[in-house]
């Protein structure tokens, strides 16, 4: 017997046992009164032959039970559990006496899930155990690997237990009709419920009992369904239902369909062992007794049976209550100690102990609280951490305790506060004027060890504004704009460009204090001089200048009013005997004609003195000009005309640009 096989065994004495412990008639429970009437003696030799024979016969019948004894217990055939007997009932075993004794061995469940099918049937079969198998599509698991498996891995359970597997068929394909449609598949009817008979089975150890199982509805589609024992070491289920008795106790036995429904449930009692001693037979008086009555009482008489009472244990099950364990569960002794406890760890928190599902802590010493299967639940305190975090240039961080598992008060923190596992922690971060936050930390916290500034920070940068310029004249006209950067709270010199036909405005000092500005520049027209054209007018004859001058006034947007101021000189001893005439045209206008004021000059009047003489022209107005037009173009034409108004025919054309103002 390995390491890992726990039995439990019931003491059966022999014939041969009972007659070293009974050494007379009054141990047998007979009284002196018994009269029993010994028979002759017998000669040494026969006397030492009937011996032999009846000692060979003993032997023999010892032997036999043994053999019965073992090829009485269940065999695991293929994966299924054989049936050994048919329903028995408590009341039938007492009356016949029968012997209770059994002798189990405990497997422990090797791991299935995820393995093939091929590989988990390996482990079972070399494990002893019986396993039925069931088949389902499934997306997420590849064909033939197990998917579940009906009893976890690392439990106990004995050889004539039954396990049930769930093996995966792969990803379903839907059949489709000739037009490629989906095809309509038939409806499928799960099981609801389950009745099983007898209903409270009670049982000896040893002893076994067939469960029918009726399901309904009785036209459910999915027929399959699982018996799950409560507790293997007391009960076990093989696949044609039938239950076999391990040891003492009790066990639910719950029907399951293949997606894990609890379709009905049973409990199975399986009581201690009360046999009874057979009945022994007085020896018959025979008239001529010769042999010593307490040889004949031990040669003839059975032994009666001696029933070992079994060892009572209770399942104890440690709850991590959120942590984890190693140990999952044990088995403890009636009004034993629990031992030495398994220490289950959980992040985040401290282990404070094992209870009672009462409220009672329990140690290594303390006695088993209820003698019946319980549980022990691990009891746990928050761990206390800190939180700190470090100040941040252009920002503010506020962080806030909204909720506390430990009990701590809610409400704003300091770097460096106490907090405790679970603990939800809010943080905000708010960029002050003139900063972003390029980068920040967590917002929402929940504590689970130490927080310092790697998860709560924030990294801020000086904002860039954008400011535009506006460049106008100071009557209204938009001589153009341009945009400016700089980081918040920079102070600097913006000067403005020139523009010609203005002057150039002063600058101006500005400093980034807020998202948008405007700075505007108010830009001044530059006074413009008339415009001032010389020359001479050859006539051939006389020696003659002229001057003229373009004068203007009233600039507008669009428009600008001009005038001619003609003047003319003849140098001495030159006279003229004609008239002079002069017009401006501009813009496509022409004014009327304008005579030069000389006269009639006499040659005896006028050989002594230059003569000059000047005239202006009526004002003309040029449209369609831009405020930023600086020069216009202009004609002046002047000429000569005899006493009768003819036009002499030596006229001087005078083209030029005049300047004028922007505006």
């Amino acid at each position: 017997m390995n390491n890992n096989e726990k039995k439990s065994s019931i003491e059966v004495l022999g014939p041969e046992d009972f007659a070293k412990k009974k050494a007379s008639v009054e141990d047998w429970g007979f009284g002196a009164e018994t009269p029993v009437t010994p028979e002759p003696p017998e000669p040494p030799e026969k006397k030492s032959g009937k011996k032999f024979i009846i000692i060979a016969i003993v032997v023999l019948l010892l032997l036999l039970l043994a053999i019965a004894a073992v090829f009485g217990l269940s065999k695991i055939n293929s994966g299924k559990a054989e049936t050994t007997e048919p329903e028995t009932t408590v009341a039938a075993q007492e009356e016949a006496g029968e012997d209770f004794s059994i002798e189990a061995v405990i497997i422990e469940v090797p791991e299935l899930e995820g393995k093939t099918l091929a590989e988990a049937k390996e482990l079972l079969e070399k494990n002893n155990i019986s396993y039925e198998v069931f088949e389902e599509y499934s997306d997420s698991v590849e064909k033939d690997a197990v998917i579940a498996q009906s009893i976890e891995s690392g439990s106990e359970i004995t050889e004539d237990a039954l396990i049930y597997i769930t093996v995966s068929l792969g990803k379903e394909e839907k059949p489709a009709d000739s037009n490629n449609k989906p095809a309509v598949t038939e409806k499928k009817i799960a099981l609801e419920y389950v009745v099983m008979s007898p209903s409270a089975p009670s049982l000896y150890p040893g002893k076994s009992v067939k469960i029918n199982v009726t399901a309904f509805p009785e036209n459910a589609t999915e027929k399959e369904y699982m018996l799950i024992p409560d507790d293997y070491l007391v009960i076990s289920v093989g696949a044609d239902n039938t239950i076999k008795a391990l040891a003492p106790g009790k066990s639910a036995v719950t029907a399951y369909s293949k997606d894990g429904k609890v379709l009905g449930s049973i409990t199975v009692t399986v009581k201690e062992p009360e046999p009874k001693a057979p009945a022994t037979k007085a020896p018959e008086t025979k008239p001529a007794a010769t042999r010593p009555v307490t040889e004949y009482v031990a040669l003839t008489t059975q032994a009666p049976k001696t029933t070992k009472a079994p060892v009572v244990k209770y399942k104890i099950t440690f709850e991590p209550n959120g942590g984890t364990v190693s140990e999952v569960s044990r088995y403890v002794e009636k009004d034993g100690k629990y031992g030495t406890l398994p220490i289950p760890t959980r992040s985040g928190f401290t282990f404070d102990g094992w209870y009672t599902e009462g409220g009672a802590k329990v140690t290594a010493s303390t006695e088993l609280a209820y003698n019946k299967d319980h549980s022990l639940v691990a009891k746990w305190k928050e761990k206390a951490y800190t939180v700190s975090w470090n100040n941040c240039t252009g920002c503010d961080i506020t962080v806030t305790r909204t909720s506390s598992p430990a009990g701590a008060s809610t409400g704003n923190l300091s770097s460096g506060s106490d907090v405790f596992h679970g603990d939800v922690l809010s943080v905000t971060y708010s960029p002050l004027a003139g900063y972003s936050i390029t980068s920040k930390g967590s917002s929402n916290i929940t504590v689970s060890g130490n927080i310092d500034s790697n998860t709560i920070y924030a990294q801020t940068t000086l904002k860039e504004y954008t400011y535009d310029i506006v460049y106008k004249s100071s009557n209204g006209t938009n001589l153009g704009s341009s945009t400016i950067k700089n980081k918040h709270g920079v102070t600097t010199t913006v000067s403005a460009p020139a523009k010609k036909g203005y002057d150039t405005p002063a600058s101006q000092t500005v400093t980034w204090d807020k998202e948008s500005k405007t700075i505007t520049f108010i830009y001044n027209p530059s006074k413009v001089s008339p415009t001032v054209k010389t020359g001479r007018v050859d006539d051939n004859v006389t020696e003659q200048y002229y001057k003229v001058t373009i004068e203007y006034k009233n600039r507008k947007s669009d428009s600008v009013q001009v005038r001619l101021v003609y003047e003319q000189t003849i140098k001495k001893p030159y006279f003229s005997e004609y008239e002079y005439l002069v017009r401006l045209t501009a813009g496509g206008k022409s004014n009327e004609k304008v005579v030069v004021p000389f006269g009639t000059w006499k040659r005896a009047n006028g050989t002594d003195t230059d003569r000059t003489r000047s005239v202006k022209t009526e004002w003309i107005t040029i449209s369609g000009i831009s405020p930023s037009t600086q020069t216009v173009d202009v004609k002046v034409y002047q000429w000569m005309e005899n006493f009768n108004g003819t036009d002499m025919g030596d006229g001087v054309n005078i083209s030029f640009k005049a300047n004028i103002p922007v505006y």
